[in-house]
């Protein structure tokens, strides 16, 4: 732009503009929700500490807070988390309250905050802050990890045992024989589950299936790659293999109509006809 007049560079600056921010609304939105969920933390936090949550007759924060907000338990027990600890980190409250922090950045910070290293964050503040609203959240992810075994190694110890100690995954069948899968994995769990999965559900040439679907059939493959290898653990009974019976009459699989049933030995469920066709085009 040297050499151009005063005149020419403010003609310029509305398109200056729009290549500086591309998208002004969105930009001004996210900061305006930014600021709204700021003011809400707030308002929480007052009413967790006022008691005043007690007047609604709830047992518990979490409970008041899912009845008011109809949101699910487990993102009303974040909120409280980040009501409770975002008080003890002044400069990232300001921030985030601007509209200038991301709450996918926030939460990190929150994760790295504890009673026992408040004085050694509050000295760090503002380099945590800087960290926070110039990283991509997973590399802020890694340097936030790598600056709180340094400040608290004793923690990440604990951490470690209790993320270890609350993996869980938990299986329910919905209507029509549909499941629903999800869980907590601890971190070595995890990077071994997502590494099988994502080996297993590599796309082919002229892929139809979206990523989503794609893991699904990883995470059924691998289940039929252990149950044709199954054996027992040494010192056990040799046992048969693991069966599943699929059961359908021969008019409902030669016309396509009806339903039949999966019997796994310890649980039976009704699926539609088409389910039982795709288990027996690959069954022994």
């Amino acid at each position: 732009m040297f050499g151009m007049s005063l005149l020419e560079i403010e003609a310029c600056a509305p398109e200056l503009a729009v290549a500086a921010d591309p998208t002004p609304a969105v930009t001004t939105t996210t900061r305006t929700l930014r600021q709204a969920r700021a003011a809400q933390l707030a308002e929480i936090h007052t009413v967790v500490e006022s008691g005043g949550w007690r007047s609604g007759q709830y047992r518990s924060p979490a409970g008041w807070l899912c009845g008011t907000t109809a949101e699910s338990y487990g993102q009303c027990t974040l909120t409280l988390h980040l009501a409770k600890t975002i008080v003890h980190m002044p400069q990232v409250q300001a921030a985030f309250a601007a509209g200038d922090l991301a709450e996918s950045a926030l939460r990190l910070l929150a994760e790295a905050w504890s009673p026992n290293i408040a004085d050694v964050f509050a000295r760090d503040e503002q380099m945590l802050l800087g960290w926070a609203t110039n990283l991509p959240v997973k590399d802020l992810k890694l340097v936030l990890d790598t600056w709180r075994m340094q400040v608290d190694p004793n923690r990440e110890e604990r951490t470690a045992q209790e993320r270890f100690d609350d993996r869980s995954v938990h299986l329910s069948e919905l209507l029509d024989g549909v499941g629903r899968l999800d869980g907590t994995m601890d971190p070595e769990g995890y990077q071994l589950l997502h590494e099988a999965i994502r080996v297993q559900s590599e796309p082919a040439e002229g892929e139809t299936r979206t990523a989503a679907q794609r893991r699904h059939d990883a995470l059924v493959q691998m289940a039929k790659i252990t149950l044709a290898s199954f054996e027992p653990a040494p010192g056990k009974k040799k046992r048969r293999r693991p069966t599943v019976i699929a059961t359908a009459t021969v008019d409902d699989l030669s016309e396509q109509t009806g339903g039949g049933s999966i019997d796994t030995g310890g649980k039976r469920s009704v699926v539609p006809i088409d389910t039982v066709r795709r288990m027996a085009c690959d069954c022994d």
